[in-house]
């Protein structure tokens, strides 16, 4: 049933492979580059290679694809919330409050738009916080 471990399921089970293709494709283009080649050929393990050029190489994208991926789950828990499915009463999830708060709107609406006001605002603020991260840790790739 729907509980905070079948969430987190969810959340592994969508975003994952989502993170691996990226962090796979950063390792893919790291590999071929020069310093990695150099470090080869002066007999450097395999390891050393990983941990001292391609692991560097990897940390700034994957930090800003976790970044990124946060706020989407925040949306996917507000939204699974919403349509019950997600977490249930007692703990607390934005997105039930305003699927409990949709029948009462004319009476009281602040009671709905207080936690999608939340839900937003959050959502936001971590697309603003991964740009941030994106424009530091990733200089040359504006898209």
């Amino acid at each position: 049933g729907p509980s905070r471990s079948s969430v987190l399921v969810v959340l592994v089970i969508v975003y994952v492979p989502i993170v691996a293709r990226v962090v796979r494709s950063v390792v893919l283009s790291t590999k071929q580059k020069g310093f990695v080649e150099a470090a080869r050929m002066q007999g450097e393990s395999t390891a050393s290679i990983v941990r001292r050029d391609i692991f560097p190489s990897v940390t700034p994208a994957l930090t800003v694809e976790a970044a990124l991926r946060f706020s989407y789950a925040i949306f996917l828990v507000a939204s699974l919330g919403f349509l019950g499915v997600g977490v249930q009463p007692p703990n607390p999830d934005w997105g039930l409050m305003v699927s409990q708060a949709r029948p009462y709107v004319s009476l009281t609406p602040w009671a709905l738009y207080f936690p999608a006001i939340a839900i937003a605002l959050l959502v936001i603020g971590v697309n603003l916080a991964a740009d941030g991260l994106k424009r530091v840790l990733l200089p040359g790739r504006e898209s």
